[in-house]
């Protein structure tokens, strides 16, 4: 939930090493939860260079 809240106030876009630099995740922990949110429709991973584009594709409801 809370990554989803980062990339909202990102306005919707970030790169995957802002998600792990923001929460202090190692690479991996990273690219597992982006790759659940992608698989759960919240999530649209794109290849920008040598970078990962993450972009929120659709509201959460709380508890949904």
């Amino acid at each position: 939930m809370q990554v989803l809240n980062f990339i909202q106030e990102k306005g919707g876009k970030v790169l995957e090493p802002e998600i792990r630099m923001r929460f202090a995740l190692p690479k991996t922990s990273a690219w597992r939860q982006i790759k659940r949110l992608e698989r759960l429709g919240y999530l649209k991973v794109t290849k920008i260079g040598s970078q990962n584009q993450i972009e929120f594709l659709k509201n959460r409801e709380p508890g949904a």
